[in-house]
């Protein structure tokens, strides 16, 4: 799997968007080597993700971490195995504290200026959500 799609999974899980089992059943039906954009858009044709807003914006979070490489351990498993605890309930009410507004519909309009200062709010409001 791209490092890409392990940020995916990685924070897709931790914020609740999708369970740890339906990212093994979209890993299992792909292969590992699916890009990120077909991984997500079967997230979204398989109806497990109905916020794509949230899943687009957490693709764009898993992209970027991606380039710096995969997150630490595997986050197709944990030490349990099961779903009974994907949850941070410290993250999660983090994140409900915080808007993430990105221009995603407009970003081919903007001037490079535009666009690498809404990337810089973009990662400043991630950082303070809690996002890892």
């Amino acid at each position: 799997m791209s490092h890409e799609i392990l940020w995916l999974v990685q924070l897709g899980v931790s914020q609740s968007l999708f369970s740890r089992t339906q990212a093994r059943m979209v890993r299992d039906a792909l292969g590992d080597g699916a890009d990120l954009m077909d991984f997500a858009q079967k997230l979204i044709d398989d109806a497990i993700v109905e916020d794509v807003a949230k899943l687009e914006t957490i693709a764009g979070l898993a992209l970027s971490k991606g380039q710096a490489g995969p997150p630490a351990g595997d986050p197709f498993t944990d030490e349990d195995d099961d779903d009974a605890d994907d949850s941070n309930p410290a993250a999660e009410s983090a994140a409900a504290d915080v808007e993430l507004n990105f221009p995603f519909d407009g970003i081919g309009g903007l001037d490079d200026a535009a666009l690498a200062e809404a990337v810089r709010d973009l990662l400043k409001a991630t950082a303070r959500s809690g996002a890892t």
